[in-house]
This record gives C-alpha cells, structure tokens and sequence, in this order.
C-alpha cells in the first residue's frame, strides 16, 4: 500500500494592490492562497460606482484575467477568480452600463450588464419574475433626446430587447380580484 504524508509548515504572504472604486484601495498583505475575491473583501468591498462585470487583474503590467462577479453570483462559476502572486494589481472600474428593475421581480434594483445582454438577462440577474407578476409585459423608462419616454416591452421581445444605460424596467402585479373577499 501507498501512504502520503504532507504538512505546511507556513504559507509566505504575498502583497497585492487593490485600487479603482473600491472602499478601501491601498496595498495588502495577503497569504499566498488569496484570490481575487479575498482581495476584494479585504479592500471593503466595492464602491456603489464600481463595476462587477469587468475587475481587471494584471500581473507584471500584463492583463491575466478579467473577472465577472455575477457569473459567480448567478451561475456558480469561480475560474475567473484566480489565486493571486505577489504584486498583483487588481482594478475595479466604474460600472459602464447600469439600469433598474422594479415592482414584481423576484430581486429589484439595479443591475449592470455588458454589451449585448437582454432584457431577459436582466430579469435573469433579478431572479425571474415575481409569483404576482404580470409576465406579458414591462414597461421601459427610457430618456431620448433629452425626454422621458415610457413604452411597453412584450414577453417575445424579451430575448432581443437591448437595455440601455439609465432605463428603469417596471414589473406590474397581477390584480387579484379576490384581495378584499371575506372567506
């Protein structure tokens, strides 16, 4: 038979700098099993400003990954969020394209989304469709050429319909007939 014995004796630390829309930016001193993620948590989070979508790792002035947080958050996928070395930079952006969801989705408030997501993402990042929803459609608040436009979205141009930057999706309630009926 095979017998394995291992022992760390003690991890080194490594220093890492965190800057862009973060609480806290600054340098760190970090154990060498840190990720992305422990970076971040560390520097306080990021700003109400800062991107989720696009946080920049580089590592010698080079580019080594790009990570997502809701890739994370809603599908699971932590490959983005690599260990780090020392002198790593890590740089959180301002987010680029934000907008609104309210009413009867299952999570409102404001989500960001990259370059050719949908409506659908949107209400895929919001957790779906509340149970009172009225899921036929959503109306857009949008501004064009300086005015406010108000429109409504149907459930077959969710797929294809393009946010943009400063819309607000409004999710109406089902009306329930019964609500003041005495049982």
């Amino acid at each position: 038979s095979t017998f394995l014995s291992l022992s760390i004796g003690q991890l080194r630390s490594i220093k890492i700098s965190v800057v862009g829309e973060i609480e806290i930016s600054g340098t760190y001193n970090m154990s060498s099993l840190s990720t992305v993620y422990n970076a971040l948590y560390v520097a306080g989070g990021i700003t109400e400003n800062g991107t989720l979508r696009e946080i920049k790792v580089f590592r010698k002035s080079k580019l080594i990954s790009t990570v997502d947080v809701y890739d994370f958050i809603v599908n699971g996928n932590s490959q983005q969020n690599v260990i780090l070395k020392n002198d790593d930079v890590i740089i959180v952006a301002p987010y680029t394209n934000r907008v609104s969801l309210r009413g009867a989705a299952k999570t409102s408030g404001r989500f960001e989304l990259r370059e050719g997501e949908t409506l659908k993402d949107l209400l895929d990042y919001g957790g779906g469709f509340a149970e009172n929803a009225f899921r036929k459609t959503i109306k857009v608040n949008r501004i064009v050429d300086g005015e406010r436009v108000i429109a409504d979205v149907n459930e077959g141009q969710f797929e294809i319909f393009t946010p943009r930057p400063g819309d607000i999706y409004e999710i109406g309630e089902v009306l329930d007939r019964y609500k003041n009926r005495v049982v």
